[in-house]
């Protein structure tokens, strides 16, 4: 195997995309994901147009709602 086959370069997704596809996936908005988690809709607004990093918390709430770890979203906005 040559250097080019072992380093393959990975897909990054934005972290909103992944939130706007677990809503689409409920039949959910963002409203109702606020609601749900108690997080409020200006932040979950933030979060998802990429202007503002998921801390504990909010990953925490989206783990419970959407039944992955706080870690999982973590990870997925690179913190």
């Amino acid at each position: 195997m040559d250097s080019a086959e072992e380093m393959r370069p990975f897909l990054s997704i934005p972290v909103g995309e992944f939130i706007i596809d677990e809503l689409e996936f409920r039949g959910w908005d963002r409203m109702h994901l606020a609601s749900i988690t108690q997080i409020p809709f200006d932040e979950i607004d933030l979060v998802i147009n990429g202007q503002q990093k998921i801390n504990y918390k909010i990953a925490k709430k989206l783990g419970e709602v959407f039944g992955q770890s706080a870690e999982y979203w973590l990870n997925l906005d690179g913190v």
